[in-house]
């Protein structure tokens, strides 16, 4: 049997002589333990990769039969049903919006899977630019809608361009579409936060979120309203994008409409962090 143990030296003075105290303390169990939290880490990491992988390469691979499928059904309902019967054509109709709203869930897992699950070194980004670019891929919904989108002094953050975009994109899209019949109005805004960190919130007038469902709705297909379009993946990929960045993501309290709010690192936490690598110690936001 092997026993582990570390060893404790202490000088003093005995019988006004030099001596040293040596303690032996057992750490067998603590060495035990310390081995078997490293084995289920790597083990954990191992299965999120391949999980990310399998996520990846599925989604990825069912893009393809569905083009066919929706291309083919639309050639059905376009050219060939005159000779259907009403609800024929009626169940037909069904069989394309689920294979549509099957697609959407698709391209959602893709973009989900595609955020690692681990943090990496980032850039200093303009932050305003992602949002503006996040508003330009949003153009139709924003004429279609004639909805109001103040962008107001976002700062510089430590981020990936493209998953910071993502990231507007998904808030400024939902508080678009939650609008709740009215002309939406979003604002996104940011402060100075804790730890040279900023706080974004992107508010709305919208429909907004009970608070017992506050937490819900960043879980993967959660869906709060089923008569919207939607297949509940937007909100669970914004909080994994923060989430990976150092941040945190959560919803406001409030009577009116619907406040989310996120931190981000600012450019001198990256100085931080490097200085305590190079020191060898610890540095978090």
């Amino acid at each position: 049997m092997v026993i582990e143990v570390e060893l404790h030296t202490q000088g003093l003075l005995f019988d006004r002589r030099p001596a040293d105290v040596i303690v032996a303390v057992d750490v067998s169990e603590r060495q035990h333990a310390e081995r078997e939290l490293r084995r289920r880490s790597q083990d954990l990491a191992r299965s999120n990769a391949d999980l990310e992988q399998f996520a990846s390469v599925a989604a990825h691979d069912l893009q393809e039969p569905l083009r066919m499928i929706d291309g083919h059904l639309h050639v059905i309902l376009n050219n060939h049903s005159q000779g259907l019967g009403p609800r024929a054509r009626q169940h037909l109709a069904f069989v394309v919006d689920a294979a549509a709203r099957l697609r959407d869930m698709v391209r959602g897992v893709l973009v989900y899977a595609r955020v690692p699950a681990h943090a990496a070194a980032f850039a200093p980004v303009d932050s305003a630019a992602a949002a503006w670019e996040a508003l330009g891929f949003l153009r139709h919904a924003v004429d279609q809608s004639g909805a109001s989108v103040s962008i107001v002094d976002l700062p510089k953050v430590n981020a990936d361009f493209n998953q910071l975009r993502q990231l507007f994109q998904n808030l400024i899209g939902n508080a678009i579409k939650f609008a709740g019949g009215a002309r939406p109005e979003v604002a996104l805004r940011a402060e100075p936060w804790t730890d040279g960190c900023w706080r974004f919130t992107v508010s709305d007038q919208g429909i907004g979120i009970p608070a017992h469902q506050r937490e819900r709705v960043f879980g993967l297909f959660q869906r709060l309203d089923n008569q919207i379009d939607g297949c509940g993946i937007g909100l669970a990929t914004c909080r994994r994008i923060v989430e990976r960045h150092g941040g945190r993501i959560w919803i406001e309290d409030g009577d009116h409409g619907t406040t989310v709010t996120f931190t981000l690192p600012g450019p001198t936490v990256v100085a931080k962090q490097a200085h305590a690598a190079e020191s060898g110690g610890d540095y978090r936001a």
